[in-house]
């Protein structure tokens, strides 16, 4: 009986013991099956992590290749406002419009002026006169005078800011030569350059409603607000031209029908 009870708890143990190893074998397979299932799903998140940003990266390309041209307009109190841009189709001054003004350069005093009108197209005429009957001579006894008489044509003016245009002298033909002389009516005549309108470079257009205090002092002095203190006028009332080059400045009226 003993050694049949050993016999049988040797079988007990083997089996018990076999049980085990199976058991642990068993644990093992799920084991590895979730391990290998745990890298399978951490490899298909990673891939799909990896695609997601290429499909990311390839979408921000695209909307940077799509918004290349695009002006980016800044932000905040630090914008400054380009006011030829948003002005939109209002970016020149038409001829038309100046062609109903005579334009004057004078100093309000004393017996010069510089005329000239400008025509729809662009083209203008005019003359300088600079008399000094005081000055006579036996061949001239009713004076002397210094005069121009030219037509020309400006540029298309370009629009600079809200009441500031600018344009230049495209052509210009004076119809005596500087310098020469002659005696017309007991008047000596020497002829000579436009003043106002020699040596300029650029020329800017003033528009009415400018703001007078934003003007040129170069400007103001001729057409009559050199002291802003005495200023009763906060806007221009009248369509005005200015030579930059010898600041020179040129007012103007409405010509009547």
């Amino acid at each position: 009986m003993k050694k049949n009870y050993i016999k049988l708890n040797t079988k007990k143990s083997e089996i018990y013991t076999h049980n085990s190893m199976v058991l642990l074998l068993l644990v093992l397979s799920i084991s590895l099956v979730l391990f290998v299932g745990c890298q399978n799903e951490q490899k298909t998140s990673n891939d799909f992590n990896v695609e997601n940003s290429q499909v990311i990266d390839s979408k921000t390309v695209d909307n940077d290749n799509k918004y290349a041209n695009t002006l980016v307009e800044p932000t905040g109190a630090e914008v400054i406002p380009n006011i030829t841009q948003n002005r939109g189709g209002d970016n020149t001054l038409e001829f038309s419009e100046l062609s109903k003004y005579h334009f004057v350069f004078s100093s309000g005093a004393g017996a010069w002026q510089t005329a000239l009108n400008i025509n729809e197209d662009g083209t203008f005429k005019g003359y300088f006169l600079d008399s000094n009957m005081g000055d006579i001579d036996e061949g001239y006894p009713i004076g002397m005078a210094y005069s121009s008489t030219f037509e020309g044509k400006f540029t298309t003016p370009n629009k600079v800011n809200d009441y500031t245009y600018s344009m230049s002298i495209e052509s210009i033909k004076l119809e005596k030569e500087v310098g020469t002389e002659e005696i017309i009516d007991g008047i000596k005549y020497i002829y000579s350059e436009p003043y106002g309108l020699s040596d300029a470079k650029e020329i800017y257009i003033f528009t009415p409603q400018a703001p007078i205090k934003e003007l040129p002092e170069g400007f103001r002095s001729w057409v009559g607000y050199m002291h802003l203190s005495d200023l009763e006028d906060e806007y221009l009332p009248f369509y005005g031209l200015y030579n930059v080059e010898t600041e020179s400045g040129f007012s103007s009226y409405e010509i009547e029908d």
